[in-house]
């Protein structure tokens, strides 16, 4: 039953927070299906920050954690990507990827030439994946539109092609090798991984083992 209880607490404040929208507002059902999804996005996403900003902050990586959400979540508000079934899994799963992200970008030090070479990987791999998956679909906000669909895709290769000018203009200045951009150049390629077939099939893996642990 206290099982039950949690895991409906969140969609019966999101009903609640409804509830006072349609008593003091008068929307159709298209506009209560846009303003539920747009409610549930936010608070997922705080909740699912807040989870992995703590979790960045107790094993010290917290600048490069929040690096990394930020290249993630700026990228993936165009490109899409998988997700896990529930609100609490995607926070316990956004926790456990970006975190162990930045795990790697604080213990691994490449030297320069390294550096370059992840970066041009990344580079060719997250443009490989816009052109043969970007935009995808996200759930509760399909891609209605083929003006849409080409937007958000023009919109993932700029921002791809913005991250790659700030890491050029980083080396063209300092020559040297910056956790910070680093961390940046590991979350472009895990984004762009989120995107293919085998980045879903990997997140409902995590997420079906998510859920047996969360509810057996």
């Amino acid at each position: 039953m206290e099982n039950h209880v949690k895991k409906h607490f969140v969609e019966r404040m999101i009903e609640q927070i409804l509830g006072i929208y349609k008593k003091h507002m008068d929307i159709s059902d298209d506009q209560y299906a846009v303003l539920q999804y747009s409610i549930r996005l936010l608070i997922s996403s705080i909740l699912s920050y807040a989870f992995t900003l703590g979790l960045a902050l107790f094993l010290q990586i917290f600048p490069n954690v929040l690096v990394i959400i930020l290249t993630v979540s700026v990228y993936r508000a165009f490109s899409g990507g998988a997700h896990c079934s529930c609100m609490g899994n995607c926070a316990i799963y956004g926790a456990l990827t970006m975190n162990a992200i930045g795990l790697i970008s604080k213990f691994f030090n490449p030297n320069t030439s390294v550096m370059l070479s992840i970066i041009v990987f990344a580079f060719a791999f997250s443009l490989w994946a816009i052109a043969k998956y970007a935009p995808a679909d996200t759930p509760g906000k399909p891609i209605s539109s083929k003006v849409q669909y080409q937007k958000l895709k023009r919109m993932s290769i700029v921002v791809l092609c913005t991250w790659l000018f700030g890491c050029i203009v980083w080396y063209s200045i300092f020559n040297t090798v910056n956790i910070i951009v680093f961390a940046s150049t590991m979350a472009m390629i895990w984004q762009s991984y989120t995107l293919t077939s085998n980045g879903y099939r990997f997140c409902h893996f995590m997420d079906s083992i998510i859920s047996k642990l969360r509810f057996k």
